[in-house]
């Protein structure tokens, strides 16, 4: 399968399980090999879109990223692709964040739809291969030591991106990547966006403890392909400032019941 029969696939079930019959490779227990073709995956992806910046582009990618998980016995599931068939304009993408892996994984399920800026943390710029990549791909970034400047920065780049060049964004608003989910560390600068903005905003609740926090260096951990990786998609919500807080506490409401679901 390649990106294009993917995003087919996925656009007209609204879904997709990892088939069960699917082959594995003599090495696709090898840890150190995943995060390899990873880098791969990472430095070719730097290598075109820094050229050639498309969101079809993107999403080869993006797909790859899915392939190679697969490909290391990953069992992915994907829900609720149906409820935004019909948005016709740009949108806020509120998920919770467990991993490096989902910032790979997300795009391809939503470059259909329009195309995406995701707001990101400064410090993964500095990364080898994977700045240049990141940059091609045009974020907002901010550095996470002053909130105040960080956002009113985000509610300034956010409006450009979805009023001028009207594309999406997808934003993590936890403190840290982190397995657990807590509300208390889930800010609500996604709603104050879609609020501001007149868009709908989108919930992604998402299980990518597959890859497991490093000892030594925290995105370099252990496979665990015992655990299945979820990715479900939320309808979209209107904002305005009399709902505001009640949306962002359905939206945690949302995330928290899809994991306890997932963890039983």
């Amino acid at each position: 399968m390649n990106e294009r029969e993917f995003v087919n696939l996925i656009n007209k079930n609204g879904s997709y399980d990892t088939p069960e019959d699917l082959k594995y490779g003599l090495f696709s227990k090898v840890d150190i090999l995943f995060y390899l073709r990873l880098w791969r995956v990472i430095h070719n992806a730097a290598q075109h879109l820094s050229r050639d910046f498309t969101p079809d582009n993107w999403k080869i990618y993006s797909y790859g990223a899915h392939a190679l998980v697969e490909a290391h016995r990953g069992k992915i599931h994907i829900t609720g692709l149906e409820n935004i068939k019909n948005v016709q304009q740009p949108c806020v993408y509120v998920a919770n964040h467990m991993s490096l892996v989902e910032t790979f994984m997300i795009p391809v399920l939503l470059l259909d739809f329009s195309d995406v800026t995701i707001i990101l943390k400064e410090d993964l710029m500095k990364y080898p291969s994977l700045g240049k990549l990141l940059k091609a791909l045009k974020p907002i970034c901010v550095a996470r030591k002053n909130p105040r400047e960080d956002l009113q920065l985000v509610l300034k780049e956010g409006a450009k991106s979805l009023q001028e060049k009207k594309r999406s964004l997808l934003i993590f608003p936890q403190s840290t990547r982190s397995p657990e989910f807590n509300p208390s560390e889930f800010n609500t600068l996604g709603v104050k966006l879609a609020q501001r903005n007149n868009v709908p905003c989108i919930p992604i609740a998402l299980k990518t403890d597959f890859l497991t926090p490093g000892k030594i260096v925290r995105d370099l951990g252990k496979i665990d392909p015992s655990k299945h990786l979820h990715f479900k998609i939320g309808k979209p919500i209107t904002v305005t400032k009399e709902n505001s807080r009640q949306v962002h506490n359905d939206i945690c409401n949302f995330i928290s019941s899809s994991l306890e679901e997932w963890n039983r």
